[in-house]
């Protein structure tokens, strides 16, 4: 079970799961652990540590992971504002200097929703005003306004970064939980099977340890028929 590619179980069947399995587990330690894998029980406490934590953090996560979005998503609209004005006033300024438009990407088509695109024409027409101050100047770009590009690649920059940064760290929490919740199910499936031959003799208590497993998950059983089922036939 503990290799399966994803969890059987939702977070937070998992966990309520694994919660139930882990209190009982104690309460009859003494009878079922000979049955058990070494240090399962122990082990099992600690990956619930683990889930908890995971699963708690999921909202909160989302929730920054959709404030870097929107907050990535403004840098774009405000660098594709610059490119739109700073290539307009070369047009206009500079319009019989076919060399210079092209030097500042006038007329190159860019996706104002997308960073990288954005990133790429503000860097043009950063380059190209380094290159010819001159011509830059003529183009009606300003020492100030080599500065608003200057800070807005920098933040856009750094806004991808931070966005990248959350994507593997989400990742990696998603992966660290998904670890932890295969643990607990293998866990809860290890300590069902033993409380239910410990207690085989004891209906009331293996009862307990076979609704550990969610209802969803449990296999038809050994095929016997019980006393009910089977009777009149």
């Amino acid at each position: 079970m503990a290799n399966d590619k994803q969890p059987k179980w939702k977070p937070g069947v998992t966990l309520r799961t694994g919660i139930a399995a882990h209190k009982i587990a104690l309460e009859f330690r003494e009878a079922i652990e000979g049955r058990l894998s070494e240090g399962l029980i122990d082990g099992l406490g600690a990956d619930l540590g683990v889930l908890r934590g995971t699963t708690s953090g999921v909202p909160s996560a989302r929730a920054s992971k959709k404030s870097l979005t929107k907050k990535q998503d403004e840098s774009a609209a405000a660098g594709a504002r610059l490119v739109i004005a700073l290539r307009t006033s070369v047009r206009e300024k500079l319009s019989e200097d076919e060399p210079a438009k092209q030097a500042f990407g006038v007329g190159e088509r860019f996706d104002e929703n997308v960073v990288s695109s954005v990133l790429g024409a503000l860097k043009t027409i950063k380059d190209a005003a380094e290159k010819d101050t001159t011509r830059s100047r003529k183009g009606g770009i300003l020492p100030k306004d080599l500065a608003k590009l200057e800070a807005r690649i920098t933040g856009l920059g750094g806004d991808d970064d931070v966005q990248e940064v959350s994507k593997v760290t989400s990742m990696e929490a998603t992966a660290a939980r998904n670890d932890a919740q295969k643990r607990v199910q293998a866990a809860v499936g290890e300590i069902s099977v033993a409380g239910g031959v410990e207690f085989e003799d004891d209906e009331k208590v293996a009862k307990r340890f076979r609704k550990l497993i969610p209802k969803s998950s449990r296999k038809g059983g050994d095929g016997a028929k019980t006393k009910k089922e089977g009777e009149g036939k």
